[in-house]
């Protein structure tokens, strides 16, 4: 719910809008070149790609064929490309390392110029943004619905634990006749209330 609240449909749009524009800048004359796990491109110096974020500029992306994967730490940048992996400065979980790396062996060849990104951002426009309202609000419907079905579930099982616990109580210690769907009728009233907070 959290999500939903700090990032509203128009802000989300507005980052998307400032990244497009962003690839707008990918020089004419570069070529970057992914083939056998490995990556070049026809350039002798690192590439870096920005974008203003906020009237800042932010690093976005970074080729630099002679890097290892840590100099994303100093590059302070989303991502990078190596000669040889594909970085993420995301840290994964129960790992020392600040940031992800993906081989590039696990992708296929791929040549990117100016026209493959020009055709990437035309698509990201007519196909994502364009519905990106739609796209939204049947995300945040699919995700909601989930979250109070997997809630409701949840709370169910742990009362069902917790009515099987009383009724063993109530019939081996205390040796009283009850019935198991007495207790649990008890249990379903006993959290109506505190189910439709967890959820709302």
């Amino acid at each position: 719910m959290q999500f939903f609240i700090r990032n509203s449909p128009k802000k989300i749009i507005n980052n998307l809008n400032i990244f497009v524009n962003s690839l707008q800048k990918y020089p004419s004359d570069l070529i970057i070149t992914v083939k056998n796990g490995l990556a070049f491109t026809n350039y002798n110096y690192p590439y870096f790609l920005w974008i203003d974020y906020h009237d800042k500029k932010k690093l976005l992306f970074v080729v630099d064929e002679s890097a290892s994967a840590e100099k994303i730490e100093i590059y302070n940048s989303l991502l990078l490309l190596t000669a040889k992996d594909l970085v993420f400065n995301i840290k994964p979980k129960d790992k020392k390392e600040s940031y992800l790396k993906i081989s590039l062996n696990h992708l296929s060849s791929l040549i990117i110029d100016k026209e493959y990104v020009n055709n990437l951002s035309n698509t990201f426009n007519s196909n994502f943004i364009k519905n990106f309202y739609l796209i939204y609000f049947l995300f945040s419907f699919i995700f909601l619905s989930f979250s109070i079905v997997f809630s409701i579930l949840i709370t169910l099982f742990y009362l069902l634990l917790a009515c099987f616990a009383n009724f063993l109580l109530y019939k081996v210690v205390i040796n009283k006749k009850v019935h198991f769907k007495k207790i649990f009728q008890i249990g379903l009233h006993a959290i109506t209330f505190p189910l439709f907070f967890i959820i709302f």
